[in-house]
């Protein structure tokens, strides 16, 4: 059984319509990933008619044109939201209904690579993000400084216009450390 999930209900259901022409059976969940509402009905709604999942996959995601009448600040905040920390809350969420040595992908973007959001090798968020002593908190800590810059329109250290790559590179980095810092029931984390 797939479970196709969007904000959008009417591309959900036309996910679920071209999957069963496929010859599958999909269900249609609604799920809104900047809802802590949403998050908690669909934990809830999985969990009463599956009584658990075995693989989730994060791919919510948004993301801007250049020419978009957002200011950057606010493309920053509703891109983090929901690329960052939409994708952390489902997971945060569905662990618990996750089946013994169940999986987890988070769907990130070449984008969010290192190289793209700190192509400089001694740039210090950089380092930060490569130590291996990384932390959920230390993660979270950076995207604060982040939406900081943003708003002070300092790019010192990170790259202007890139909010989309920015929330994919710190998912990156989130899942790495959240891995770390160890999973329940033998569940895998990881990012594509």
């Amino acid at each position: 059984v797939s479970t196709q999930s969007t904000g959008n209900e009417e591309r959900g259901r036309n996910a679920v319509t071209a999957l069963e022409a496929e010859g599958l059976k999909p269900v249609f969940e609604q799920l809104d990933v900047v809802s802590k509402e949403s998050i908690d009905n669909f934990a809830a709604k999985i969990k009463e008619k599956f009584g658990g999942i075995d693989i989730l996959c994060n791919n919510a995601g948004i993301a801007y044109n250049y020419d978009d009448t957002l200011s950057l600040v606010e493309k920053a905040e509703l891109i983090c939201a929901t690329n960052l920390f939409g994708t952390i809350n489902v997971t945060e969420k569905m662990l618990p209904v996750m089946r013994q040595g169940g999986s987890i992908c988070q769907v990130a973007s070449f984008g969010g690579r290192l190289r793209v959001c700190f192509p400089d090798k001694n740039n210090p968020v950089r380092q930060r993000l490569l130590s291996l002593s990384l932390t959920v908190e230390d993660v979270f800590d950076i995207h604060d400084e982040y939406q900081a810059a943003v708003k002070a329109d300092d790019y010192s250290v990170f790259k202007k216009e890139l909010p989309l790559y920015m929330s994919k590179c710190l998912l990156i980095a989130h899942t790495r450390a959240r891995s770390v810092a160890g999973l329940p029931k033998g569940i895998v984390l990881k990012f594509c």
